[in-house]
């Protein structure tokens, strides 16, 4: 009977020792599963913000020293809806409207301008009003809402005739 009592204890002990590794190993299972999910979860809710947080269009306020030299700042406001998305570089058809104080005029320009890495653009475009031919000009997103820019403004003659103004503004993404 000794014998039978101590196979009987060892089977005992056995399957404690099987039964405690299955729960634990289903308990392990249990925890990978459910960490799983919430790295799938979190994974879709970054996607989701990133989707809502594209605003492509752009309005806001510029300052440059455009047809004053460097002594008069001039201000002026642009609108910059995105009509295209080429190769995931946003393609902007940029509008400006500058009122020069010294001539009493307002200059506007019609131009494309694309981002060519992210936050940073170029951009051709005309004159609209008569006070210069064509302005090229590359910028700079500083953030969601400043910008710097280089804007080479020709009245006539050749490209290396035109003259480089800086202009910086505040702008809103919608």
């Amino acid at each position: 009977m000794k014998i039978n009592n101590a196979i009987l204890i060892l089977f005992i002990t056995l399957l404690t020792i099987t039964l405690s590794f299955n729960y634990a190993a289903a308990e392990d299972n249990e925890d990978l599963e459910k960490r799983l999910e919430l790295i799938e979860a979190s994974q879709s809710l970054v996607q989701e913000n990133k989707e809502k947080e594209i605003r492509p269009h752009k309005i806001g306020a510029v300052f440059t020293t455009y047809a004053e030299g460097n002594d008069i700042v001039n201000a002026g406001i642009r609108l910059a809806p995105q009509v295209a998305s080429p190769s995931d570089m946003p393609l902007r058809l940029m509008g400006e409207a500058i009122y020069l104080r010294q001539d009493d005029e307002i200059a506007g320009f019609l131009s494309l301008s694309l981002e060519v890495v992210p936050n940073i653009y170029l951009g051709a475009g005309g004159e609209l009003t008569d006070t210069a031919d064509y302005q090229t000009f590359i910028g700079w997103d500083l953030n969601e809402n400043i910008f710097l820019e280089l804007k080479a403004v020709n009245d006539g003659g050749s490209f290396s005739d035109s003259e480089i103004y800086p202009a910086a503004g505040y702008q809103m993404n919608f």
